[in-house]
């Protein structure tokens, strides 16, 4: 495994170097898109996540019982869930691992959470694909609605361990509190873009001169965003495009894979189960997303 290794990292220096204006193309593009897009949705939203965390802002509300039942959370598990499903993977990912570190949950509650709540944000599912890529808004809250769904059926299959979220032994002040939730997040998003710029290269410079009819494949299967891009522009029938989308959105894409599993160093993550959930998201996606579409017509 260690020579395999070796020789792949040597291989893919040398592609690099030798492509080196498709490299340079290629992580432009994807700075751009961490700057331009990821930075703007997630910064904000991964701050005040925390902040609610602290302060346990969900906690009391009667109408939200329901989830604890049904999922096996506590009130403090009920906020974390909520918050995964917001901030989307590997964000979501993240914050499960910054509190194990902080021992206020169990490694394998967040195991569970991980692997159950893998999908994009909302405004990405909704706006981006649905607004943009789609041009019908109402389609991507229908993607999105897909997407909850799996992640709920996950979570009621995998019934245990119970996620709970010890709260803080001390009511946080606001300004340190404040400060460690725009440092935790900002780290989290410089690694997201460092992952993101290194995987993109190297699908770029790898898939270089492959055929036309293979390339959104490996897009789809490499990155989830670039895949979705690519399968819209492609000359398909609205309802298969739609279908595509919920499928490549279930399985959300090796560079968001391993994202989490290189930002997840607290939490027992096993690979061969996580990847057969994405799999098992991607076909519900799928079938469910022409199931649907066909309904509607």
């Amino acid at each position: 495994m260690n020579k395999w290794l070796k020789g792949l990292l040597l291989f893919l220096f040398v592609l690099v170097l030798a492509r080196g204006n498709l490299a340079f193309e290629a992580t432009q593009q994807a700075l751009q898109f961490w700057f331009n897009q990821l930075v703007p949705s997630l910064f904000v939203t991964m701050v005040l996540v925390s902040l609610c965390l602290d302060y346990q802002v969900f906690s009391g509300m009667r109408f939200l019982k329901p989830l604890a039942f049904f999922f096996h959370l506590d009130e403090g598990g009920i906020t974390l869930f909520l918050s995964c499903l917001l901030l989307g993977a590997p964000s979501g990912a993240v914050l499960a691992n910054q509190l194990v570190k902080e021992k206020r949950l169990h490694p394998e509650a967040a195991k569970r959470l991980i692997s159950c709540v893998s999908l994009a944000t909302p405004s990405f599912i909704v706006v981006t694909c649905g607004t943009v890529m789609l041009q019908k808004p109402m389609l991507g809250v229908m993607l999105w609605g897909i997407e909850l769904a799996c992640c709920a059926l996950f979570m009621l299959v995998w019934h245990s361990p119970k996620i709970q979220l010890e709260p803080l032994e001390i009511h946080p002040h606001f300004f340190p509190a404040f400060k460690k939730a725009v440092k935790n997040s900002g780290i989290a998003l410089f690694y997201i873009g460092g992952y993101l710029m290194m995987f993109l290269t190297i699908l770029n410079v790898t898939t270089l001169g492959l055929s036309p009819a293979i390339t959104p494949i490996l897009s789809a299967v490499g990155e989830f965003s670039l895949g979705c891009r690519q399968i819209t522009h492609m000359a398909l029938p609205l309802s298969l495009q739609f279908a595509w989308l919920a499928a490549i959105l279930g399985f959300n894409g090796l560079c968001v894979h391993l994202q989490i599993f290189s930002l997840t160093e607290n939490v027992p993550l096993n690979y061969r189960h996580f990847l057969f959930l994405r799999i098992i998201q991607a076909l519900i996606g799928f079938a469910v997303g022409s199931i649907l579409f066909s309904l509607l017509q």
